[in-house]
């Protein structure tokens, strides 16, 4: 039986919500305070984002544990927090203490077409980075200005390398604001989404509402997710409102007057303060 308690499950994208999109970390210091802050308050704080959990660990959670740290909290404070990496792939969660690392084996890229991207990759590393992770390939672009362009090549490329190796039912390229990632298809933020709706099960906590905090259309499925699910919850969009003009979703959306990081602390200084 889940335990109702006066709280909410908050659930952030990390690039452009919480980390800057050209300087790829967290530079609104305030946002590391505004978090704690939830969780001080008995809130969930979880994190949905293809980049891999150890990532997200080294550039969000270590500045969060400093930050309590410095306020003398107990780390105790963290067993509220779960994070999911490679859409889904990875996750981390913490129980009195200790950290629980596990990885989906199921969405693991097989090797030969691992290795065979990584090879249609090499004559591009210019303009990409390799981004290590444990279930998906993930290639970062250098510049957030040419993309646009430099995606093309590699996206075509990729796609005739699942094509030769009969994967395109089962794999997919798939192309957000700063990556091309090749994974499986079920590896989704909805499919994240629906971990962390699991973890909170086994936890026994049912949350007043749910707070998201999105900037692509990407990050919609996890509006989806809950909605499937009959979850309550308040969609927050922080990106530019001109990339939802090709798909409006079927719930609400709740608008902020600074976009990206800026407005997910606008959004929070809000919240906080009321």
């Amino acid at each position: 039986m889940s335990i109702l308690k006066p709280m909410n499950a908050w659930i952030f994208d990390v690039d452009g919500v919480l980390v800057h999109l050209e300087e790829r970390r967290i530079v609104e210091k305030q946002l590391l305070v505004s978090i704690i802050s939830l969780l001080q308050k008995d809130d969930v704080v979880t994190f949905i984002s293809g980049r891999s959990t150890s990532w997200q660990r080294n550039n969000v959670i270590t500045l969060l544990e400093k930050e309590a740290q410095r306020l003398e909290l107990p780390f105790s404070l963290f067993d509220n927090v779960f994070l999911s990496g490679e859409f889904g792939g990875t996750s981390i969660y913490f129980q009195e203490g200790k950290e629980i690392d596990q990885i989906n084996k199921a969405h693991i890229i097989p090797k030969d077409v691992l290795s065979k991207l990584k090879k249609e990759t090499q004559p591009f590393l210019d303009k990409f980075i390799l981004e290590p992770k444990e279930t998906i390939f993930t290639v970062f672009t250098r510049s957030l200005k040419t993309f646009s362009k430099d995606k093309i090549i590699l996206v075509d490329k990729f796609q005739n390398v699942l094509n030769a190796h009969n994967s395109q039912d089962t794999l997919e390229v798939h192309v957000d604001s700063t990556a091309i990632n090749v994974k499986y298809k079920e590896a989704t933020k909805a499919y994240a989404t629906g971990q962390v709706l699991f973890w909170l099960q086994k936890k026994q906590i049912t949350p007043n509402e749910f707070i998201v905090l999105g900037d692509s259309l990407t990050d919609l499925e996890m509006g989806e997710e809950l909605q499937r699910q009959q979850m309550p919850f308040t969609f927050v969009y922080v990106g530019d409102q001109e990339t939802l003009e090709t798909h409006q979703p079927s719930f609400p959306l709740t608008f902020t007057k600074e976009k990206y990081d800026k407005g997910t602390l606008e959004y929070l200084s809000d919240f906080i303060s009321d």
